[in-house]
């Protein structure tokens, strides 16, 4: 489920984003203020919809701290409806400026377009190609002649594969004290090298 974050100080507009997006199946985060919104950010936020007028710091300090992190979408919605207010916000690098009042159907067109997008462009950032091969970083698999149906995976990376990796390639392991969690970091290109070999292995044999 997508999260989205509300910087709204307003109780009133708070409730009719909130019941909005809940009832179009996100998962809702709601700050006062501020300070607020700035602590309550982390990686979980897919969205952030941003008051300018806010208590303690506004609008423009909240989205200058989220930049700094983060390249998450940021739609200000607020009653500051004039030109230079709108070029600050864009020279912040939001995604959308909406004055009040607002729409909440088109706010929720909006958020939904702005989100397919970016899923697919961080998609794309997990796709790395090297001549007539292509690795899936998140998947874990890798293409043959750029099919992503599944027909097209000639290697999929097991434990084994990264072990044998392991012995000839620059390869970091980290254990994670809480959990436990073994987190493994290679070098990608060679791992292109690698399944290309293999490509080659099988044209031979088969």
């Amino acid at each position: 489920m997508q999260k989205i974050s509300i910087v709204e100080d307003d109780i009133d507009i708070q409730d009719i984003l909130k019941n909005h997006l809940m009832d179009a199946g996100y998962e809702v985060a709601i700050a006062s203020d501020g300070v607020a919104g700035i602590a309550m950010f982390d990686d979980t936020i897919d969205l952030v919809l941003l008051d300018i007028m806010l208590p303690k710091i506004d609008g423009y300090g909240v989205c200058e701290v989220i930049r700094k992190r983060s390249q998450v979408p940021v739609i200000m919605l607020t009653a500051l409806s004039d030109e230079e207010n709108q070029l600050r916000g864009f020279e912040q690098q939001i995604d959308d400026y909406i004055p009040k009042p607002f729409s909440p159907k088109i706010l929720l067109c909006k958020i939904a377009a702005i989100l397919r997008r970016r899923t697919a462009e961080n998609h794309n950032q997990s796709l790395l190609t090297y001549k007539e091969l292509r690795m899936d970083i998140d998947g874990f698999h890798v293409y043959q002649s750029g099919k992503y149906d599944g027909q097209g995976v000639f290697h999929e990376f097991t434990q084994e594969s990264v072990d044998a990796m392991g012995r000839c390639s620059p390869i970091i392991m980290n254990q994670e004290k809480d959990t436990g969690i073994l987190k493994v970091q290679f070098n990608v290109r060679y791992i292109l090298f690698y399944c290309q070999n293999l490509l080659r292995l099988k044209l031979l044999l088969f």
